[in-house]
């Protein structure tokens, strides 16, 4: 997000041409309906993603390297892993291959890396401090 907030100033000040900035405005807003409508649940290639966005694999790719400082597969990843926490806090019940197919990991040692590279944690390791936190507030 910094990167993201940097390269406005930049649009402020004049630094990049009008035609880039429509482009980026345009990834801008169609990347974040795709967030809104969890687009990211679904499996499939940045190219699978660019064409739901009505984007270019190329222009997804820039905009998430060049102005928010990550690659796509890794924005995907996180809002996968954000989801199952979510997911984790409503029904921490579930089986941890439930748990990655309902965010789109199908494999369960895939999810178990994913879910550690973006929180430092393994779900179970996660599952068991936000219990004791909600523990503690009660």
């Amino acid at each position: 997000m910094e990167r993201l907030l940097r390269f406005l100033l930049k649009i402020g000040a004049g630094c990049f041409p009008a035609s880039q900035i429509r482009i980026d405005i345009k990834v801008y807003l169609a990347l974040m309906s795709w967030i809104s409508d969890k687009g990211y649940l679904k499996a499939g290639s940045i190219a699978d993603a660019a064409e739901q966005m009505d984007l270019t694999p190329e222009q997804l790719s820039f905009f998430c390297s060049e102005r928010l400082g990550k690659s796509f597969r890794q924005l995907r990843k996180e809002h996968r892993i954000r989801e199952a926490e979510s997911l984790l806090l409503v029904n921490p019940d579930i089986s941890l291959r439930e748990l990655g197919r309902s965010v789109g990991i199908h494999d369960k040692s895939d999810f178990r890396r994913q879910f550690r590279e973006v929180t430092g944690l393994y779900p179970a390791e996660w599952k068991k401090i936000k219990q004791k936190e909600v523990e503690s507030l009660k």
